[in-house]
């Protein structure tokens, strides 16, 4: 059997080890995941505002790098056009384009010295690369920077109209289209075409600029330029880095030029996704070929055109990814510096929260001896220690007085039992007594047992604690009446009380002790006491005072007796004043701390002591 004990016995202290190495396992694991949380969106945050400030810096470069391409175009556009535009000053040109001269093939002499006015055009602005004319009549003759000539009959009807007619509503200014998109339009079936088309012709030159020179009755004379792949392309040639692709895109979204050579004249997968309504911007798009990219807008508004800067999102994210390293160090660095501080900090402060449990544990199991826990450094956990062996001692304390009150509430109810032994016995035979004086003519003897039989009738009638303030009075009364018959005519005794507070809930017994030790310490020889009692209601508390004009109580006897009536002193604390301190206690019994009482005396006052207890906190039984 004691193997056995001793055996239960480690198993407990065993499981209470691993509880307690569980529960600061708990903890730090607790701790280190809120850190680890914390610290990965922390560390998410920084990675994502890194990426937006990264795409932020490519917007601004890019929308700085294509204002300057802005101011390129226009640059070189207007140059090609001025130069073109010599042309109109040359007579034999001017006679080409009203049909006054007659161009019936390549090699005639007009049709030479207006190939020398362009040539001299193309040699003027190496930025050419092709300049066509057509006259009121619609033959064409022009020249490319290959140096080839074509002299034909224009385009048949309807070819080329829209191009042609928007240009006549910017007269006298050029109208700069797509070539791939001037291309499809002029259809491409007829000699002068053919000659653009035949050495590379409009599909490598980026932009044709078309103004009207002249419309009337006779018809309508126009002037091609265009400008060449390379020229163009070194207008925005400074956006290319990082893998990146520039496009220049006409009003329909069209791709005018692009930089990795791609395919011309279609809308690219986004187009649909840039806004109408703003000059520049960026959003994100992925491809078809599941790649995203960053797209950047700009619009040139004196073309209708839009500059986009395709950037893949791989390329910065590298960068990105360079961050993300150096954070996920730092991560399980950080991680690894709190796992090795708090390994040190538990052992540290989790020890004195440890004895502490251990001893709730002992006050939970009944031990409340004194507990004292050794200093650990930490102020906290040393003044936690501290409450509560405070505590401990305070439990123990209240314990200890819950006891003795029950001891004698014990006694008081073995009491209350032994003064019910046959009452009725003692009752009858002052009643038989009184009857004796009475028929020997002794009425005073009479008089004194009727009192006296008043006064132990509500005593012996109920073992109850309580009455109403009318049954006090009324048993005072009796009591008043046979001091009286003690001390003759040397006591003058009123009540002031009104009618609705006599039906008040009294705590019986409570007034007749005060009246005793008026006339014990009080009373002076040869002079009447006078005796006065007041009850009356304040702030919900039945405040009952009874005055007496006999001796002065003493300042330092005075203050003794209230400072034992305050600390709720044992009956015998204070000598000569067992009857107020008996009251006093059996007030705090009934009441608790709802209960007051108090005595003030000088020399031009009254001696008086007042009462204050809750106004029908019990009901009458």
């Amino acid at each position: 059997m004691w193997k056995e004990n001793d055996m239960r016995g480690k198993r407990t202290e065993r499981r209470q080890r691993i509880r307690s190495v569980s529960w600061r396992l708990r903890l730090m694991g607790t701790i280190l995941l809120g850190a680890a949380i914390l610290l990965s969106v922390s560390f998410w945050g920084a990675y994502r505002i890194f990426l937006k400030r990264l795409e932020d810096t490519n917007l601004k470069a890019t929308t700085l790098t294509f204002e300057q391409t802005e101011r390129n175009i226009n640059r070189k556009l207007q140059q090609a056009a001025d130069s073109a535009n010599r042309l109109l000053d040359e007579d034999i040109v001017l006679q080409y384009l009203t049909g006054n001269t007659n161009v019936p093939a390549e090699q005639s002499r007009e049709a030479m010295k207006v190939v020398e006015e362009l040539t001299a055009v193309m040699n003027y602005n190496p930025d050419l690369a092709g300049v066509a004319l057509v006259n009121e009549e619609g033959h064409a003759i022009g020249i490319t920077d290959w140096k080839m000539t074509a002299v034909a009959d224009f385009l048949a009807e309807g070819k080329g109209d829209r191009f042609l007619k928007n240009s006549e509503s910017r007269y006298p200014f050029y109208m700069w289209f797509g070539a791939e998109e001037v291309k499809k339009e002029f259809d491409g079936n007829h000699d002068f075409l053919n000659f653009f088309e035949a050495n590379g012709g409009v599909a490598m030159k980026m932009l044709v600029g078309i103004r009207t020179i002249a419309f009337g009755e006779n018809g309508t004379s126009y002037l091609f330029v265009s400008v060449g792949d390379m020229e163009l392309k070194e207008c925005y040639s400074q956006v290319l880095y990082n893998e990146n692709t520039a496009l220049l895109l006409d009003g329909g979204r069209r791709i005018i030029s692009r930089t990795d050579g791609g395919e011309l004249n279609k809308k690219p997968e986004y187009a649909s996704l840039i806004p109408e309504d703003s000059d520049v911007g960026e959003f994100s798009f992925k491809k078809e070929c599941g790649e995203e990219y960053q797209i950047i807008y700009y619009e040139l508004p004196q073309y209708g055109w839009t500059l986009v800067n395709e950037i893949p999102k791989r390329v910065y994210q590298q960068q990105a990814n360079e961050l993300k390293g150096v954070l996920l160090f730092l991560w399980f660095s950080t991680l690894s510096l709190m796992f090795v501080f708090f390994i040190a900090w538990i052992g540290r402060y989790t020890k004195p929260v440890e004895q502490i449990i251990q001893g709730m544990k002992r006050v939970q199991e009944g031990n409340l001896e004194p507990v004292h826990f050794p200093a650990s450094g930490i102020a906290e956990m040393d003044e936690l220690g501290e409450q509560f062996g405070t505590t401990v001692d305070t439990i123990r304390a209240l314990i200890g007085r819950v006891r003795s009150m029950d001891r004698e509430m014990a006694e008081e109810e073995l009491k209350t039992l032994q003064y019910q032994i046959n009452p009725h016995f003692l009752y009858n035979s002052l009643n038989s007594i009184r009857w004796m004086a009475v028929m020997n003519n002794n009425p005073k003897v009479a008089d004194a047992l009727l009192l006296l039989a008043r006064i132990i009738e509500p005593i012996l009638r109920s073992p109850s604690s309580y009455w109403t303030v009318r049954e006090e009075l009324d048993f005072l009364d009796s009591y008043v009446k046979m001091l009286t018959l003690r001390f003759g005519g040397a006591l003058e005794y009123e009540v002031d009380c009104g009618g609705v507070l006599k039906e008040c809930v009294f705590p019986k017994f409570t007034l007749q002790p005060i009246l005793e030790n008026c006339f014990i310490h009080g009373m002076i020889p040869g002079d009447t006491m006078k005796i006065r009692i007041e009850i009356e209601r304040k702030d919900g508390l039945l405040e009952v005072c009874v005055r007496n004009t006999g001796n002065k109580i003493e300042k330092q006897v005075l203050k003794r007796l209230n400072e034992a009536l305050e600390r709720r002193q044992e009956p015998d604390a204070a000598a000569g004043s067992i009857g107020l301190l008996n009251v006093n206690k059996r007030l705090f019994l009934l009441y608790g701390m709802g209960a007051d009482m108090r005595v003030s005396s000088g020399e031009l006052e009254d001696t008086a002591v007042v009462v204050k207890i809750p106004e029908k906190t019990v009901e009458k039984r």
